[in-house]
């Protein structure tokens, strides 16, 4: 399901991709990987303040160890892009 939105957002445009997302957050409710995928949209669409806000509660949400460091370094990296 979020794979389906990854690939309408590279398809189509990140805003189509988060579209995408908001349609499953009735379905899967807002899981970590629900963020992390917003983020991803988010910064393949320049929005990159809203990337890291996404990565970083993505890291909140998770439960594995690797999973959320890789979730901080994600929000780091966009949030040093960001300015």
């Amino acid at each position: 399901m979020l794979g389906r939105a990854v690939a309408v957002g590279h398809v189509l445009g990140a805003a189509a991709g988060l579209r995408e997302t908001d349609r499953l957050r009735d379905v899967i409710g807002e899981r970590h990987r629900w963020h992390a995928v917003r983020g991803h949209l988010h910064e393949l669409g320049g929005d990159l303040p809203a990337a890291a806000a996404a990565y970083a509660e993505a890291a909140r949400r998770a439960t594995n160890v690797a999973e959320r460091d890789h979730l901080v370094r994600q929000a780091a990296r966009a949030g040093r892009r960001a300015g």
